[in-house]
């Protein structure tokens, strides 16, 4: 190979190191630009609230829309649950406490317990016992196809079991609470045990990182 010919190929190779070096450097600058994502954020394909229509505890319709512009924590269960729920309420409302500390209140954020037990949970009913935990509180139900439809769309489970001679029965449900963004969006759950200051940091660094991205 004559000195003309190598003089070529040493430009080139060194060309292509640099390119190389020069895409690398872009990548690395691009992917240190993202901010951190969040512990727990289901990011970036959240699932959606599915179209159904419940009703609240007024008596009135409660859809999709009504998660639209503003954050949801929601929650499974049945007022006749004798502890995971009413343990679970009452966390819940020091969670949107505290959350008010930081900016976040109930004008932004609702609590929904939306019952899979609808033979019993009317809307008098519900309304008796989310008010107990606290007046802002949203409860709702609605027939079985509409909750086997949102529960099955979200990843949440529940079984009703067969009633004993007095008509009593028990139902089974999970225990998890899930997180509605502005777009109703589920962008987290939050397992057990539910503990007010970890539910309260992750709710923030989520509720931030989102914010941010709609920016």
């Amino acid at each position: 190979m004559n000195n003309q010919r190598l003089t070529i190929v040493v430009l080139v190779l060194a060309g292509l190191a640099a390119l190389g070096a020069g895409i690398g450097s872009y990548v690395a600058q691009q992917a240190g630009s993202e901010p951190d994502t969040p512990d727990g954020l289901l990011w970036p394909n959240p699932k959606t609230f599915p179209d159904v229509t419940l009703y609240d505890h007024n008596g009135d319709d409660f859809t999709t829309a009504d998660f639209k512009d503003q954050w949801s924590l929601v929650f499974f269960g049945f007022t006749h649950c004798p502890d995971i729920c009413p343990n679970t309420l009452s966390q819940l409302d020091r969670l949107q406490k505290q959350l008010a500390d930081n900016g976040i209140d109930d004008s932004e954020l609702q609590v929904v317990f939306i019952s899979v037990d609808p033979e019993r949970d009317t809307p008098e009913r519900l309304a008796e016992y989310v008010e107990y935990f606290n007046r802002d509180f949203v409860g709702a139900s609605g027939d079985k196809e509409a909750i086997d439809r949102l529960t099955r769309s979200i990843g949440a489970v529940y079984h009703i079991a067969e009633a004993d001679e007095d008509g009593d029965y028990q139902v089974d449900h999970s225990a998890s609470v899930f997180l509605f963004d502005p777009q109703a969006r589920m962008v987290s759950v939050f397992t057990t045990p539910h503990e007010v200051p970890s539910m309260r940091e992750q709710f923030v660094a989520i509720h931030d990182f989102i914010e941010q991205q709609a920016l």
